[in-house]
């Protein structure tokens, strides 16, 4: 977000109330935040400001920075923590544990993939879901070094090798943390996170886990019940029990472990793996039914089956692909499966449009299925693409103390619209004093007019300012008005 340089928009001082605004913002959308730890990040008695920059992308953003110090950014809605607010609350967010090399490369603006991550064991790893913001910490120093939105939930983090995992957002030693207006920052030395587990631990687990005595299976076995003759040709899914004599004997105190130690990879991993090609779509298959049967949501997808969920089971040392197989495809696949009572394969009907349409129908359709977007183009040659429908901007009068009125103007910045300019324009054009202001519950700054200057500011918007009308609620209704 901020590796390559940007521009000052403006930098206002919060009030007291806006700082509370903040509090409560921060307390809302962080499960982990307290009023304790949101007191650590927004003082009472401190020094906030909000500083509105324009990224090299073009997109807006606001940092609130607390004392000379970048806490939290402000990315459309949403909040997001920097390393430095990380520092003092290190577990607002949920924290990955990254290999120390691997953290300048996130500074460079690349992604972090799923090899950069120390896997631990799976009762430590962090739990979160798809989307989810996560902070990164190397090995050797639990201070974060970047925060990033996960691309990956946890479950499918543990169980890939490969692909991105987090899309980086603000890392420690861009050009946000050499800001001139900060107080220098440095990375704090903290000892390894204490939530990872050493490896000799979780080997040690593994060895007592399947020497001593196999956990019993919940699911029933998927495998038919073969012939001695048929035994040869008879692979195993996942960890299959060990035949146990009824004389054995086992100490209960060697035999208490956390189940979850041992991790679906792991088992993956430990197993004989076929080496035929047929046999290790079967493999998978059946290793997927076994672990998600009781979760799946049906139906599902061939291709989505193949990418998500196969795959993935496969061990890192075999490439599973269809079309090496017998097979040569999904679908002559699963209907062998479906024969041998597997799995039930449906092909749904497709729903599509009428057989002959006019070409205003067929426009109608395609727009009514695309994203809205809009792009807005700027007398000095800059373009900003907003992903998104474009607000029009709000006129209203309304009533302050003494039965004054005043005339308030919001969403201007998303115009390119300086609420400031406008000001000093509505008091020499209407002769009223005018000025910026911003309500505790609003985002963004809003022009103040004494009175009602309603035709006054409609007129100087789409006069001067080239603004189309359906830009401008009520623009009609104000133009109408004497002056």
């Amino acid at each position: 977000m901020f590796g390559k340089a940007y521009k000052l928009k403006s930098n206002n001082t919060l009030k007291n109330s806006e700082k509370k605004h903040l509090a409560q913002r921060i307390l809302n959308e962080f499960p982990a935040a307290t009023d304790e730890k949101v007191k650590e990040l927004v003082p009472v008695k401190s020094n906030t400001s909000c500083m509105k920059l324009i990224l090299h992308s073009g997109e807006t953003v606001g940092v609130y920075v607390v004392d000379n110090v970048p806490i939290v950014i402000e990315a459309g809605e949403v909040l997001v923590p920097t390393v430095c607010a990380l520092w003092k609350v290190p577990d607002l967010l949920p924290t990955l544990i990254i290999h120390s090399l691997v953290l300048p490369k996130l500074a460079g603006g690349a992604p972090l993939y799923a090899p950069g991550v120390a896997m631990a064991g799976a009762e430590s790893f962090p739990r979160f879901a798809r989307g989810a913001l996560l902070a990164a910490a190397t090995a050797d120093n639990a201070a974060a070094g970047a925060v990033g939105r996960a691309t990956l939930s946890s479950a499918n983090l543990l169980r890939t090798t490969m692909g991105v995992c987090m899309e980086t957002l603000h890392v420690f030693g861009d050009l946000l943390c050499k800001e001139a207006k900060f107080t220098k920052l440095e990375r704090p030395k903290l000892q390894p996170p204490a939530y990872s587990p050493s490896v000799d631990s979780v080997a040690a687990h593994i060895t007592l886990l399947s020497i001593q005595q196999p956990i019993r299976e919940e699911w029933p076995s998927l495998v038919k019940e073969t012939s001695p003759a048929e035994k040869s040709t008879h692979f195993p899914v996942l960890n299959e029990p060990k035949t146990i004599c009824e004389d054995e004997t086992f100490d209960n105190e060697e035999l208490e472990f956390d189940e979850t130690v041992l991790t679906d990879s792991s088992q993956i991993e430990d197993d004989p793996v076929p080496t035929d090609m047929d046999e290790l779509l079967q493999w998978c298959l059946l290793s997927f039914i076994k672990r998600e049967g009781k979760n799946l949501q049906l139906p599902l997808k061939t291709n989505l089956l193949y990418k998500n969920h196969l795959m993935p089971l496969c061990p890192a040392h075999r490439s599973l692909d269809v079309k090496k197989s017998s097979y040569k495809k999904m679908s002559k696949f699963l209907d062998a499966m479906q024969q041998e009572g597997l799995v039930e394969v449906r092909e749904l009907e497709k729903v599509g449009p009428q057989e002959s349409m006019s070409w205003e129908e067929a426009m109608r359709a395609l727009l009514d299925k695309m994203t809205p977007g809009t792009e807005l183009r700027f007398p000095d040659g800059t373009v900003k693409l907003l992903k998104s429908r474009l607000e029009p901007i709000k006129m209203e009068v309304v009533t302050r103390s003494g039965n004054k009125k005043v005339t308030l103007v919001s969403n201007l910045e998303a115009y390119g619209l300086s609420p400031g300019a406008l000001a000093r324009e509505a008091q020499r054009g209407a002769a009223a004093a005018g000025g910026v202001t911003r309500s505790a519950a609003a985002k963004h700054d809003q022009l103040m007019v004494q009175g009602d200057q309603t035709h006054f500011i409609a007129k100087l918007l789409i006069e001067k300012y080239g603004l189309p009308k359906k830009y401008l609620e009520g623009a009609d209704k104000a133009l109408n008005k004497k002056k």
